[in-house]
This record gives C-alpha cells, sequence and structure tokens, in this order.
C-alpha cells in the first residue's frame, strides 16, 4: 500500500476496491462515477458522486469501492482555504457542483450514479 496516493488518477471497475494510506493529507475527488470511502479511526463512511470532494487525513487507511459504475477517482494536494468541518470532525470539502458540503450517506450503494444508468 506504500506510495498508492502518490499517483494522480485511478480508475475502479465496479466492486473493485483501491486501498492505501497518504503520507500527507490529500484531497480526493471524484472526477467521474460513484465510490463508497472508508477512513480508519473515522465514524461514518462516505457515498461520493461525480464531482464530490473528500479531505483525506495523513497516516490513516483509506479504502475506496466504485459504485455501480466505473470510477475516475483523483488525489490531489489539500489546497488551503478550502477546508470545512462537518459536525462529526471530519474534515470535507464542498461539493463542486452545488457548493454544498456532502455527508453520508449521500446515496446508497444500490442507486446508479447516472453515468451508466
Amino acid at each position: 500500500m506504500t506510495g498508492l496516493f502518490t499517483k494522480n488518477s485511478h480508475t475502479i471497475l465496479p466492486g473493485q476496491i483501491l486501498a492505501g494510506i497518504a503520507h500527507e493529507s490529500k484531497t480526493l475527488h471524484i472526477a467521474d462515477g460513484l465510490a463508497w470511502v472508508t477512513i480508519e479511526g473515522m465514524p461514518d463512511d462516505h457515498w461520493l458522486d461525480n464531482g464530490d470532494q473528500l479531505a483525506i487525513p495523513p497516516d490513516r487507511l483509506i479504502v475506496i469501492e466504485a459504485g455501480k459504475c466505473p470510477s475516475r477517482i483523483d488525489i490531489r494536494p489539500v489546497r488551503a482555504g478550502h477546508r470545512k468541518q462537518s459536525g462529526k470532525n471530519q474534515p470535507i470539502l464542498n461539493d463542486a457542483n452545488t457548493g454544498e458540503c456532502p455527508t453520508a450517506p449521500l446515496r446508497s450503494p444500490e442507486t446508479s450514479c447516472g453515468t451508466c444508468a
């Protein structure tokens, strides 16, 4: 799992899992598709859709699974000034399309992402 988050973009197929540890804070961006994300030590999991972003804390195991559609996941450095805190101490970023903060669960795994409906 070392070095997993050094690659900028990953495409995962439905049911595939991407897991690793980021040694620096990163931003997870769903460029296309639907993905389930769980972060070691955090109480909630997240369903993220096209355009959604989530701040990834350093030195924790991150597990990402594609939903019903192939998903393109971009992993970027955290941009200063764009972080917000949810009520659950989970660093999150605003949804790229609506400006709203994503919350878990956004969508159930049985729901299509719209890209492959």
